[in-house]
């Protein structure tokens, strides 16, 4: 009995790993996302931003590309059932905040995630330009990054000069769940 639940458990994890690295990706740009749920979109309505996230943002999967800000690994509670094992701050080429210097997204790895990208992820430095495939996790606020977690990710051609600090908004934080009655 104890093997066969073991065995339930590791048939679990394998086939939900092989369902995130074969999730159908969306044709959502972070263009549209930002007309739709970013910063000011958000300022100006964030009942609406809210609603519109829920509706059709949430749980979808994107290919988006942007610049490493930071890496940060093992910030989280292990213990914490939104265990991320590594997180990289994103600063998009479009920027969701107006004249912002610092990320504009979060973007996290489970353990799964960084054990099977950990050299490209050793490899990052700040600038480098990356492409992920990830899926939309939680809308960003004024106190909070967009989040989304990867299920992809590679070091593509190009640089840019981004700022290694949290600006004075301090939007440097990650909401890790989703939580709808946080967001009301």
């Amino acid at each position: 009995m104890v093997i066969a639940a073991f065995m339930s458990i590791y048939m679990f994890i394998f086939v939900e790993q092989q369902v995130h690295d074969h999730r159908r990706i969306s044709t959502l740009t972070w263009h549209d996302f930002r007309e739709h749920c970013g910063f000011e979109a958000f300022q100006k309505s964030p009942r609406k931003s809210y609603r519109t996230f829920e509706m059709n943002h949430y749980g979808k999967a994107v290919q988006w590309d942007g610049y490493v800000i930071r890496v940060n690994l093992n910030d989280d509670d292990p213990l914490s059932i939104s265990y991320h094992n590594t997180q990289v701050m994103v600063k998009m080429e479009e920027s969701d905040i107006p004249n912002g210097l610092g990320a504009d997204l979060g973007v996290t790895l489970s353990e799964s995630n960084l054990e099977k990208y950990s050299e490209t992820i050793e490899s990052l430095h700040i600038g480098d330009h990356i492409r992920f495939n990830a899926t939309i996790i939680s809308l960003g606020d004024r106190h909070h990054l967009h989040h989304l977690r990867a299920f992809g990710i590679e070091k593509i051609e190009g640089h840019m000069d981004v700022q290694a600090h949290a600006h004075s908004g301090g939007r440097y934080k990650l909401q890790l769940e989703h939580n709808v009655t946080d967001q009301a």
